[in-house]
């Protein structure tokens, strides 16, 4: 095997497992479309300025024991959803304030919100603030009437799959999964989350297949 050879080889080691296994843990929402077609075009295009760079070194350098591969791990908790941290303010590079709603508390504030992240699962996004104006409530909610209830249950089992790449212990949960309850303690300022695909009716909600995630502060 040559030389030129044997370097596409090592650089098709290197990048196929990414191409396979693009993206963290957890990055991709239930119901969010990802163009895969336009991060392999990327990957390729990194491929290419990889392979001119590495015809200038030697084997013998690319081969060289010792070279440590740093990995970046998903980050266990989970800190954000729908493009917005908890207790931060409102993203509105990402989010856009459509209208208000009732808040929690005297407190707080409540918006209505259209993300630039979205999922196909919910019809509404309503971020709660806390006194300092940072977010430490999401419920995002369904108006739409299932004319079978199987199809919200399997929309709530992709969430719970989702739910499985965080550090989350699993509260409760019915049999037949049609709610569930997370939270993430003993950890400081813990999360907790509760879906459901009953009717509900939650102050100026409304809901027929929801989420709730709610951090103390």
């Amino acid at each position: 095997m040559n030389k030129n050879n044997l370097i596409k080889l090592i650089i098709i080691l290197i990048f196929l497992p990414q191409l396979l296994l693009g993206g963290e843990s957890g990055d991709e929402l239930p119901g969010e479309e990802i163009e895969l077609l336009e991060k392999i075009e990327q990957q390729k295009d990194v491929t290419v300025e990889t392979e001119i760079t590495l015809e200038d070194e030697s084997i013998e350098d690319l081969l060289e024991p010792g070279i440590e591969t740093k990995t970046n791990l998903p980050e266990n908790r989970l800190t954000n959803i729908f493009g917005q941290a908890f207790l931060e303010k409102i993203n509105i590079k990402d989010i856009k304030i459509i209208g208000e709603c009732i808040p929690l508390n005297s407190q707080g504030k409540c918006f209505a919100v259209m993300p630039k992240r979205v999922s196909k699962h919910f019809d509404n996004y309503y971020f709660y603030t806390n006194a300092n104006n940072k977010v430490n409530a999401i419920i995002v909610f369904d108006k739409k009437k299932f004319t079978n209830v199987s199809k919200c249950k399997i929309k709530l089992n992709e969430w719970i799959n989702y739910f499985e790449n965080f550090d989350l212990q699993k509260k409760s949960s019915e049999i037949n999964n049609m709610s569930i309850i997370y939270n993430d303690k003993p950890q400081q300022k813990f999360l907790e989350i509760f879906g459901s695909c009953y009717q509900e009716q939650f102050r100026d909600i409304e809901s027929n297949f929801i989420l709730k995630f709610y951090k103390s502060i």
